[in-house]
């Protein structure tokens, strides 16, 4: 392939956070997603020539539907084009279309409201860098709109020509593959350069994406982009979009956090008694909610309101929020707006009914010991029993080192009990050639060395009990139709033998690929996916469920000392720096590093300074970089506790008092 290696990923990250110290590592952590491929190898950063010609002849016979050489084009462009061809998009189109008009950009415009503003307030800081390398930097929403343009005023005014302007729809349904566009097709960043695109008025362009996500639920907030037709400056400009994001993205999650506790604090002095009354942040999305009877429409926390436009911020209410039919409790109810735009309350004279939400399932004691550990799973544990006790197929998707395994071993426990058999099996490590005879056995003489009087597979090993599928994405798809066969008619014929062996067996499947996409591009059997997919459980990373980081530490202590051994204390500070951490390698890094704090701690205290090189800046110890450190792990812990004060504390191991005396150190 014609690109240049990149910097390893690691030695990128520390370089970048060295660069910037105000870098999250949560955002830190979505960059380097975006800088590699979804096999985790790294991604070409600056094309060469030859490259880009044998994409131009691709391309070429790709829109004339001729064959193409697929090794020549990077896998996340072809697929783009193919998409791109499938949604009808014209490769010789002038430019964007239009698909904003200006009453609707107004709307928009308040709906993105924190998201630009964001950007906008760090805009100015730039232009000397924007000017200087004739680049541009854009904005456009969570559906490819352009929000705004900026940057070299010749460059922007030049872009504008094609349609490069706010209004102009930048989605792959309406501009084919683009870095805004296929950054939100993929939910997460890409670089396109030049005869990468789709259409032939962009491919002058070197392009590259990132998504910003809303900090309270992961959604996606919009896209910013860097523009420039220098293919050389690639390195330059990666750095600069790092540096953006971190930015943005830190101040989005601080303005978020104060709007939570004045939605909160408002919340608290507006209860009175029992009356009806209903928090919303400027999403609405509940906060809180008290005085609701039962019976009505089903209310809990994070919860959107139906119905609800943030336009409605500013007062200019819209006739569908509190109109419509899945809204009929609003009625007669008064909504109170913050004049900051910030969200509001619901007060009602007369309580609405409310429905309860549905009683939980009783987890079995294994699985009560995984939520324990890790409470924000509990949902999906519940729904992974309830998969079971069906025996319905279950497939484990999330991240390697996330758990998958653990949660595999506890779900069998928990229908098909510990004594039953549980038979692991590497679907990435089994031989080509025999895997057929390893899952389904075979008989005697069915090929050269087969074994004396046949043998039994994995399945028939695991009968009344448990099989677990590990990486099952990477099975051969010749074997594909016969474990459909399994699944559906529960028999099991040995290779070389016609005899149908009826087995009951759980099957646990799990990988770190996307099967749907895995699907799309043949790789694996559609109807083999949408048998599995009934019973998807999706695992999610540890940098998303770090208020279980507590909990967590304390369940992989008990496994790690050794018997006798004194529990060791924690130093006050080490799990808010352990918050901030981004865990590439999920549980298995955690339990990596805990081993070797343990290790060096002979007087029982696992301490900062010996935390790995990496994790924390060393000489940083009281300030600096470890401040920082501290300060986003604090405001991660409040917007994940929705500005609950306690449960923040108790999630980082510190006093309430901490967190207020920090607090208030920060709005200095």
């Amino acid at each position: 392939m014609a690109y240049t290696r990149p910097r390893p990923a690691a030695q990128h990250r520390d370089s970048t956070m060295r660069a910037d110290p105000r870098l999250a590592p949560r955002f830190a952590g979505e960059w380097r997603a975006m800088m590699q491929q979804p096999q985790g190898h790294a991604a070409p950063i600056a094309p060469t020539r030859d490259y880009l010609a044998q994409v131009e002849r691709n391309w070429e016979r790709f829109i004339a539907n001729q064959p193409v050489e697929d090794a020549a084009i990077r896998p996340v462009v072809l697929q783009s084009w193919r998409r791109s061809r499938a949604l009808g998009v014209d490769p010789f189109r002038a430019g964007a279309l239009p698909v904003a008009t200006p009453d609707h950009m107004r709307h928009l415009r308040v709906r993105n409201e924190l998201f630009l503003e964001a950007l906008l307030g760090r805009i100015p800081q730039l232009w000397h860098e924007l000017d200087r390398r004739r680049c541009a930097i854009a904005a456009a929403d969570a559906d490819g709109v352009l929000l705004t343009i900026d940057g070299n005023r010749d460059y922007v005014a030049h872009l504008s020509q094609d349609f490069s302007a706010p209004g102009f729809g930048w989605d792959e349904r309406n501009s084919g593959t683009n870095a805004i566009g296929t950054a939100l097709a993929l939910g997460r960043g890409v670089q396109i350069h030049a005869h990468e695109h789709f259409c032939q008025a962009d491919k002058r362009l070197t392009c590259m994406a990132q998504i910003v996500r809303d900090p309270h639920d992961r959604r996606v907030l919009g896209v910013i982009d860097l523009t420039s037709d220098d293919a050389g400056s690639v390195d330059a400009m990666r750095d600069l979009l790092c540096r953006i994001i971190g930015e943005v993205g830190d101040d989005i999650s601080a303005s978020v956090t104060a709007e939570l506790a004045r939605v909160r604090d408002a919340y608290a002095a507006a209860q009175r008694g029992g009356e009806g009354l209903v928090a919303f942040d400027r999403y609405g999305r509940v906060v809180a909610f008290q005085g609701m009877r039962h019976g009505g429409p089903e209310l809990a926390a994070g919860q959107s309101l139906t119905g609800f436009d943030a336009e409605c911020v500013r007062g200019r209410f819209l006739p569908e929020f509190g109109g419509g039919e899945a809204d009929q409790w609003l009625r007669g109810a008064d909504i109170e707006w913050f004049r900051d735009g910030s969200g509001g309350l619901i007060h009602f004279a007369r309580p609405p009914a409310i429905r309860p939400v549905r009683a939980p399932v009783t987890l079995a004691p294994s699985l009560a010991v995984v939520a324990a550990a890790s409470p924000s799973l509990t949902p999906l544990l519940q729904r992974a029993q309830l998969y079971a006790r069906r025996s319905m197929p279950i497939l484990l998707l999330g991240e390697t080192g996330n758990g998958k395994d653990v949660t595999a071993r506890a779900i069998h426990a928990a229908t098909a009990g510990k004594d039953a058999p549980f038979i692991a099996v590497n679907c990435a490590a089994l031989p080509r050639d025999l895997a057929a005879s390893e899952l389904f056995g075979h008989a005697e003489g069915a090929f050269t060395g087969a074994r004396r009087g046949g043998a039994r597979g994995k399945f028939e090993e695991a009968d009344g009990g448990t099989i677990f599928l590990d990486e099952i994405g990477d099975m051969p798809l010749e074997l594909q139709p016969y474990l459909l066969r399994v699944l559906e008619d529960r028999i099991v014929c040995r290779l070389g033998e016609s005899r149908e062996r009826p087995v009951t067996v759980q099957v646990i499947a799990a990988t770190n690929r996307s099967l749907a996409a895995d699907r799309d591009a043949g790789r694996f059997r559609a109807d083999l996916w949408f048998r599995l997919a009934g019973g998807t459980i999706e695992l999610p990373s540890l940098r998303h469920r770090l208020a279980d980081l507590a909990p967590l530490i304390d369940a992989l202590l008990d496994q790690i000392l050794l018997p006798g051994e004194a529990r060791p204390a924690l130093e006050p500070g080490l799990i808010a720096v352990l918050a901030a951490h981004d865990w590439p390698g999920n549980l298995r890094e955690l339990r990596n590093v805990l081993e070797g704090l343990v290790a060096m701690s002979p007087d029982g205290v696992l301490a900062l300074a010996d935390l790995p090189d990496g994790l924390v800046p060393r000489g940083t110890a009281g300030g600096g970089q470890l401040g920082r450190i501290e300060r986003d792990a604090i405001i991660a812990a409040l917007e994940r506790s929705n500005g609950d004060v306690p449960q923040a504390a108790r999630e980082l191991g510190i006093s309430r008092a901490t967190i207020y005396r920090r607090l208030r150190k920060y709005r200095q």
